[in-house]
């Protein structure tokens, strides 16, 4: 199935924000887009809670139907994996590429277990912001300042990375961490290969986002503190009168 899209301006800049790079950390939408040009027609994305759901959503453009999952609703931590195994016992023969959050994995991550011994394959892309950064974002878009969202500006004494290829591997998956775009896409392509569940972890930029996003009722402060405040407020307020009333 072919998929008209008719905004060829949003068409071109997705285009543009998820294609190569050789920045030393890649945004959410450089690393969809590298599995997405190294995908077949027939592979179903999953993402769920925080900020891939609006980065995949736009990036892999569905070519066929029923290829294209998406939990977000109920903003659920870790259906990336439990969701993706459901899709994945319903569609053996099919790919499911999965997208997950650092903060995801941690939440959940035993399923990966279950993949392995039922023989359900998933592929699994691990983007390690360090953090919550969807929420981080929030609170700096409604005025706010930073806190404890991401690992490093949170007051946690003792911060240690996490080996998410180390651990999932430690659960009979295949594993590898990647360090650019470049190393990424040929990864991708071992995982496809691979006969069972095969985990890719890669830093992202936790300050990198496509524009395309839709007005969120999230409100600041009604009496503003601060220049940001007063920003985020007005914005809140200029949103709400374009809400259609009862939606």
């Amino acid at each position: 199935m072919d998929v008209l899209y008719l905004n060829n301006d949003l068409l071109a800049y997705v285009e543009k924000e998820s294609g190569p790079t050789n920045q030393k950390l890649p945004s959410y939408a450089q690393v969809i887009g590298a599995c997405y040009r190294n995908s077949d027609p027939t592979d179903i994305a999953v993402t769920a809670a925080g900020g891939l759901v609006g980065e995949v959503i736009q990036v892999w453009k569905p070519r066929e139907l029923n290829t294209h999952e998406t939990e977000w609703g109920f903003s659920c931590m870790s259906y990336e994996i439990s969701g993706a195994l459901g899709i994945k016992m319903a569609n053996p023969e099919k790919e499911v590429v999965s997208f997950v959050g650092d903060g995801s994995y941690l939440l959940y991550n035993s399923d990966i277990y279950s993949s392995v011994i039922t023989n359900n394959k998933l592929i699994l892309i691990v983007c390690d912001n360090g953090g919550h950064a969807v929420i981080n974002r929030l609170q700096l878009y409604k005025g706010g300042k930073e806190f404890n969202c991401l690992l490093k500006s949170s007051n946690a004494p003792n911060l240690v990375p996490v080996d998410f290829a180390g651990h999932a591997k430690s659960m009979g998956a295949d594993g590898e961490h990647v360090n650019s775009i470049a190393e990424l896409e040929e990864a991708f392509k071992r995982a496809k290969k691979s006969k069972k569940t095969y985990v890719i972890s890669i830093h992202t930029d936790g300050y990198q986002w496509l524009e395309g996003s839709a007005y969120w009722e999230s409100p600041t402060l009604s009496i503003p503190l601060t220049e940001g405040n007063k920003k985020s407020l007005k914005e809140h307020l200029e949103g709400k009168k374009k809400q259609r009333k009862g939606v």
